[in-house]
């Protein structure tokens, strides 16, 4: 019976490389799908930084405002006196939404990382203190076994 205090406490401390390997896991599949997402962004920024290039008209202007995703009429073509005016404000507007990307793409990066951390610490940690506690029982109890 107190044979099974050795056993889980080996059990507990056979966890903890596996928390850490999956910690590692975790961290890379993460860091992998914001990588995508931030990738996905990119292109379509990409695509509306092309078109406004190309852009001549203010048709094609109103064409590069309806790439853009938003969910309100951020400005008006007709508000422009002239199409470089308006092109300038367009590309100042999607560098600007390219370095806010960026930038949150980092501080997800950085949250999920630390979150993770913290759980892997806490559940390791648990992991390690119920693990010596189980053996310092059995080992405490070895008069019994006699």
């Amino acid at each position: 019976m107190l044979f099974i205090y050795f056993c889980y406490g080996i059990l507990f401390l056979l966890l903890i490389p596996l928390g850490i390997v999956n910690t590692a896991r975790i961290d890379r599949q993460n860091a992998s799908q914001i990588s995508y997402q931030v990738k996905e962004q990119m292109n379509q920024i990409q695509q509306v930084k092309d078109t406004l290039a190309r852009a001549k008209t203010k048709a094609d202007l109103e064409a590069v405002e309806t790439l853009i995703d938003t969910q309100e009429r951020f400005f008006d073509i007709k508000d422009f006196r002239k199409l470089e005016e308006a092109k300038t404000w367009l590309s100042n507007f999607v560098a600007n939404f390219e370095k806010r990307t960026i930038m949150q793409a980092q501080a997800a990066r950085y949250s999920r990382r630390l979150g993770l951390l913290k759980r892997s610490i806490k559940w390791n940690l648990g992991a390690l203190v119920a693990g010596v506690l189980f053996i310092y029982i059995w080992h405490g109890t070895g008069w019994l076994r006699l």
